[in-house]
């Protein structure tokens, strides 16, 4: 069957993942540019992943804005705390 919608497959989680830590480390959301440089992918391929992330709820979006994602949750430090 089909996933359900809120899963998370491994690659949207490694993307999760990367941008979690790059806000760690640098205090502000890393660019798609940076991320598809980070995963050796397009630009059209980060988008994917992140309007995906986006769409299940992991990731917010900022209109106009280069540094525009944000975390909403990660299943795995929503993990810890139950």
């Amino acid at each position: 069957g089909r996933r359900k919608e809120r899963e998370i497959t491994p690659l949207q989680q490694e993307t999760l993942d990367e941008i979690c830590r790059y806000v760690s480390a640098k205090g502000y959301p890393p660019t798609i540019k940076e991320l598809s440089d980070k995963f050796g992918i397009s630009h059209a391929s980060i988008h994917d992943r992140i309007n995906q992330l986006v769409r299940k709820g992991f990731l917010q979006r900022e209109d106009r804005k280069a540094r525009s994602i944000v975390v909403v949750r990660n299943p795995r430090t929503d993990l810890k705390g139950k």
